[in-house]
């Protein structure tokens, strides 16, 4: 039923590693020491000759079986050759005495920070019924010098102890969804999302997680146009020139009312009400375009403590920012919308979304939230299993379009179980690279842009436009 958020951490360049994230400097740094492989030299026996006798066997048995990482591994040497393999290890199941054995080594701190991360932020995997975790991390937390990385440790397993007290919850709740009484249910569902933000170590009040009724966006047309876009909180050029960009179309076509898709403000949210950035990064940007946005929260949303209280309540303050809770629904011309807090599915917003998309009448039904559950990648990665299960069952047969971010670049999938899936993640933030050639993809590609969607009552018309103002791709949607 749950799924968590996903950690990413942005410094500099990055090169993709299984997952992991190598800044390209120190790419380049180590490059000289391990020379291109002449013919017949095995890579795995090079890489492996270099690493501490206790670290050479169980290297060599990943890499038999991860044939894929040995170029992408070939590049480093050293400390950072073993921070980057400790992080794949943490991702095997049978490693984890060996990552908890080493994770208190001197290994550069992002790698030791990422593996930290990865064993709290990944409840599918076999970590949290790992007992060892806490004495190390409570190790960690009081004798590491570093002390970001220490009360990351703190942090972590707070974070897996509530998971796993949550789950107790759960198991308690799935009995009772089978036989208990409605008012236990949902008393137990809001139980739930409490403890969700515990785990996340928000500060969130009950009053701000009330979800309202649906109501009225102010387009009661019978045609409305709709702006789109996602991780955009960056506050680099391309933010601001993708926001020109924006001011720039709607002088011609002009918005009805626009939709964040996540990750507004970079890289730890909003800190507050007075954050300076909320006149820099949204009012002077977005305040131009004379419309009211209706948001929802990224995984970087999450990450600051204080960021989903402060996004919540600015509500209140601006009349272009309206965000009533962290999922709602309303309406608008021919179509409902329904606003998602997809970083972790509570039995609340479960049960929330199931009766609301029963019970809508609207011609189109127009769903949206940060993460979405196929990408333009090369398998594995072309799929995130936890929304797939939990999202997309939801979605079948009652949805007719779903918006995402996330992904940090423009892309239309093909329609799954009947629905329109697409990714408007080009808001600003650094751009991800694309699978062209994946055969689920009908339209992909790395760059900055938003989406444009005109609404009537048989037809949706979906426009991505780059930063420049191009027109990159146009989809068309009927009904009869």
């Amino acid at each position: 039923m749950l799924f968590r958020r996903s950690f990413v951490r942005r410094v500099g360049t990055w090169l993709l590693l299984g997952g992991a994230l190598i800044p390209t400097v120190d790419r380049r740094q180590s490059a000289s020491i391990l020379p291109p492989d002449a013919k017949g030299v095995n890579i795995a026996d090079r890489l492996v000759s270099g690493l501490p006798p206790e670290w050479r066997e169980i290297t060599r048995s990943y890499l038999a079986s991860h044939k894929e990482r040995e170029a992408e591994l070939a590049g480093l040497s050293g400390d950072e050759l073993r921070g980057a393999l400790l992080y794949l290890l943490a991702q095997e199941p049978k490693a984890q005495d060996f990552v908890l054995d080493h994770l208190m080594d001197p290994l550069p701190r992002i790698w030791r920070l990422r593996v930290i991360s990865y064993i709290s932020e990944k409840p599918e995997t076999e970590w949290i019924e790992n007992g060892r975790i806490e004495p190390v991390f409570k190790k960690i937390a009081l004798s590491d010098a570093d002390y970001e990385l220490a009360m990351t440790a703190l942090d972590s397993a707070r974070q897996i102890e509530i998971r796993r007290l949550r789950r107790v919850l759960d198991i308690r709740l799935q009995a009772r969804e089978r036989s208990g009484p409605a008012n236990e249910i949902n008393m137990l569902a809001e139980e739930d999302e409490r403890w969700m933000c515990l785990e996340r170590g928000a500060t969130l009040p009950s009053f701000l997680r009330r979800t309202p009724r649906v109501f009225a966006a102010g387009a009661a047309g019978a045609r409305i146009r709709v702006l789109a876009f996602g991780d955009f909180g960056s506050g680099d050029e391309n933010q601001k020139a993708t926001a020109a960009a924006m001011q720039s179309y709607a002088h011609l076509h002009p918005f009805d009312f626009g939709i964040t898709l996540g990750d507004n403000f970079y890289d730890k949210g909003a800190t507050g009400l007075d954050d300076p950035r909320w006149t820099t990064l949204w009012t002077d940007l977005y305040g131009p375009l004379g419309i009211t946005f209706y948001p929802v929260l990224g995984n970087h949303d999450w990450y600051g403590p204080d960021s989903p209280a402060a996004e919540l309540l600015y509500t209140a303050a601006s009349s272009s920012w309206h965000m009533p809770s962290l999922y709602y629904s309303f309406k608008a011309g021919p179509a409902q919308f329904f606003a998602l807090d997809t970083n972790d599915f509570s039995a609340a917003q479960i049960i929330w979304l199931t009766a609301e998309l029963k019970k809508s009448t609207a011609r189109w039904k127009i769903v949206y939230g940060h993460h979405p559950p196929y990408v333009a990648a090369r398998p594995p990665r072309d799929h995130d299993p936890r929304l797939v299960s939990t999202l997309m069952p939801l979605l079948a047969g009652r949805a007719d379009v779903y918006f995402a971010g996330h992904a940090h670049n423009l892309e239309h999938l093909r329609p799954v179980q009947g629905v329109n899936l697409f990714v408007a993640g080009g808001g600003g933030a650094l751009t991800y690279g694309v699978e062209a050639e994946n055969p689920n993809t009908l339209f992909a590609k790395q760059a900055f842009g938003f989406a444009v969607l005109e609404i009537e009552e048989n037809s949706i018309t979906v426009r991505f436009i780059d930063k420049n103002g191009n027109q990159l791709y146009q989809a068309n949607l009927t009904k009869d």
